[in-house]
């Protein structure tokens, strides 16, 4: 009679308890910002070349500088313009001419190319350097870098002097 008696007090205490159990939820909106990633920085701030003679079809000595890149939102679709270049005027007589070297990727997943092979003159408007491509996943992330060799070639007998003009390369994720 005892077990029996210990046995339904531990089964009333047992139905009890859960007779008088409660719990409360609450629910909570959670917002995470991530900013926004654009930027493309140059290894170097200016770019010096030297012509050897002044006579047209001169050529300068080459200089390469190498530009970092980072997004987060490239939108574009693959083969879509994503670096490019272009002079705040040009030069009197001569053509600024790039080369563009090999996308080295860091992470992400998307990468760029170079639009052509070989020296592509920069004028006053905006040249195709680089074109978005090999995107997986949504394709959004890059980050990178690249070189660009600079040369400039005379189109005619050139002055003597110094020729200074601003080089403006934007890297655009739309």
């Amino acid at each position: 009679m005892l077990q029996k008696t210990l046995l339904l007090l531990g089964l009333s205490s047992i139905l009890a308890s859960t007779a008088w159990a409660s719990s409360q939820t609450q629910s909570q909106s959670v917002t995470i910002h991530v900013p926004s990633a654009l930027s493309l920085a140059a290894s170097q701030d200016q770019i010096q070349l030297a012509f050897p003679e002044n006579q047209p079809g001169a050529e300068t000595n080459t200089m390469t500088v190498t530009y970092s890149v980072k997004s987060n939102s490239m939108s574009q679709a693959d083969g879509a313009s994503a670096v490019l270049a272009q002079l705040d005027a040009v030069f009197p007589g001569m053509d600024l001419k790039a080369s563009v070297g090999t996308y080295a990727k860091r992470s992400g997943n998307t990468e760029l190319a170079p639009v052509n092979s070989g020296f592509v003159s920069i004028q006053n408007s905006q040249t195709a350097l680089l074109a978005k491509q090999h995107s997986s996943g949504d394709g959004h992330l890059l980050y990178g870098n690249f070189p660009v060799t600079y040369k400039a070639v005379a189109r005619q007998s050139l002055m003597a002097g110094d020729y200074a003009r601003q080089l403006i390369l934007t890297l655009t994720d739309v």
